[in-house]
């Protein structure tokens, strides 16, 4: 009987550590699945806090490169504003200087030339009431017309000097018509057409070689030419003054458009060459010389040239 109970006893005490066994193995079980549980959670959560700090840094750099965008277009306008101001600085410098030697070249030229011609009016006079002879009077009527020509030749340099600078497309055809009306009693020959940035300072200019032609060069005929040319790739209008005068010498080619350079017994001011280079320059032109065969002297004038849709151009033809 006793052993019976002893082997029941340890029948039961086996059943019951078996039992706390699987109640421990069943803790162990949910411990680690909650241990589990908990190291989702926390890397999920870390993950969130990993990817809200990529979010913010990210946001961080989007705003700080707008405002280095932003910054670096503000400096970039500014820059390009205060080149633009100084352009127009060294602009307005350079019409400023271009004003001082027009106007120390006026200065200069009335003091001397007018002087001049109102001593020898004075002179003149004297001698016309001594000795009553009227040759001394036409000396006085030719210096008086000196001294107009020149006040005209001062008010065209003025107006160089004053002007704006800002060219408009100018019919050449129209120009040399004006021209050759003033010019009636020679004998043209104009060909060609073409629409130049100039003003209508140019008018003065074909005038002044003109002019230039009959006074000193006795010229009774003239052929111009106009055509389109290509000057480093940019497009002008050349302008060809053929005149068949006495011509101009090799050895003074050289100096008839410097400041006051004149030649020849009927030599005057010695500025009408000298203004029309300054126009020529003012449009950002040239002017040669070239010898005209058999005889005589052909100006060259070139200046851009504007599109001829910008202008009405008359038919092409010769005048």
């Amino acid at each position: 009987m006793y052993e019976a109970y002893i082997d029941l006893n340890e029948s039961l005490h086996e059943d019951e550590v078996l039992f706390r066994m699987e109640e421990l193995q069943h803790e162990f079980e949910r411990q680690k699945s909650r241990m589990e549980l908990l190291e989702k959670t926390s890397a999920v959560r870390r993950a969130k806090q990993i990817r809200n700090m990529l979010i913010v840094i990210v946001a961080f750099m989007i705003i700080i490169t707008v405002i280095l965008a932003v910054i670096n277009r503000m400096r970039r306008n500014y820059l390009k504003t205060l080149k633009h101001k100084n352009q127009l600085i060294e602009k307005e410098h350079a019409l400023v200087v271009r004003h001082q030697d027009h106007l120390s070249l006026i200065n200069k030229i009335l003091r001397h030339d007018l002087a001049n011609n109102n001593t020898a009016v004075m002179s003149a006079v004297k001698l016309y009431k001594r000795q009553k002879d009227e040759e001394f009077l036409d000396a006085i009527i030719q210096k008086v017309k000196s001294s107009l020509e020149l006040i005209e030749r001062m008010k065209l340099l003025e107006k160089i000097s004053t002007s704006s600078g800002t060219l408009k497309p100018v019919n050449i055809e129209d120009i040399m018509k004006r021209v050759r009306l003033k010019h009636s009693a020679l004998e043209w020959h104009i060909q060609g057409q073409g629409t130049a940035y100039a003003d209508e300072a140019l008018l003065s200019v074909i005038d002044n070689l003109i002019e230039n032609s009959v006074t000193h060069g006795e010229a009774t005929r003239m052929d111009i030419s106009i055509q389109p040319v290509r000057i480093h790739e940019q497009p002008f209008v050349e302008i060809r003054i053929a005149d068949n005068g006495s011509g101009i010498s090799d050895t003074i080619k050289n100096r008839i458009f410097d400041e006051e350079f004149s030649f020849g017994p009927r030599a005057r001011t010695g500025l009408g060459l000298y203004i029309v280079k300054k126009n020529i320059d003012r449009y950002q032109g040239q002017i040669e010389v070239e010898e005209n065969s058999p005889s005589g002297t052909i100006m060259i004038l070139k200046i851009p040239e504007c599109p001829s849709d910008t202008f009405p151009i008359h038919k092409k033809g010769e005048v």
